[in-house]
């Protein structure tokens, strides 16, 4: 690998080693609240049982991923807090390569660290509940909308469709984003938006 692409990947590494950083004191200092434990309580079990629990009106997606998390982790708070977190990490990677595809690396590194300094991300990527993952894959969802308007195909329309399913099944409030990346489409696309 050349030097010139070296450094970009250098710089976006420490700048999420950074932002991991910064909620390690925050992972150990903050309490589990009332919802938070009854998350846990919801996602304890087989997944019969976690989707048998789950209230008729949420979606049991994000109760499954912290169910798989806990029986590879166990069950303390701390380590419980690491599932929403490597999630965000993933939204941060995701927002870097979406603004690196609009603007070039420095203000994709910029962008990558203003997303992940927002202060509703900072609570968000250590709180135990689904909205870490809708939070993660919107970034990933523009993305690929992007890409997929850019060059329709298929492969690309499936993989943009699994990305929206997921943000769907693990938080129902991701159809507020669906409305965005409608209208995002809309704007800048045109007459093109009849591809969706």
């Amino acid at each position: 690998m050349s030097r010139t692409r070296l450094l970009p990947l250098l710089l976006a590494t420490l700048a999420l080693l950074f932002i991991t950083a910064s909620r390690v004191s925050h992972i150990r200092e903050v309490e589990l609240e009332a919802d938070e434990m009854n998350n846990i309580y919801l996602s304890l079990g087989v997944p019969a049982d976690t989707i048998a629990r789950t209230p008729y009106d949420w979606v049991p997606g994000g109760f499954l991923l912290m169910s798989g998390w806990a029986s590879l982790v166990g069950l303390h708070p701390f380590v419980l807090r690491w599932l929403p977190l490597l999630a965000f990490l993933l939204g941060c990677a995701f927002t870097y390569r979406l603004l690196l595809r609009w603007r070039g690396h420095e203000t994709a590194l910029l962008g990558m660290l203003a997303y992940g300094g927002l202060g509703l991300h900072i609570f968000l990527s250590i709180y135990t509940r689904g909205y870490a993952y809708p939070l993660a894959l919107l970034p990933c969802a523009l993305w690929l909308t992007c890409r997929y308007f850019d060059r329709p195909g298929w492969r690309r329309a499936v993989l943009l469709a699994v990305v929206m399913v997921a943000m769907f099944y693990t938080q129902l409030t991701s159809a507020v984003a669906f409305v965005m990346l409608g209208i995002y489409t809309l704007v800048v696309y045109r007459a093109r938006v009849w591809r969706w």
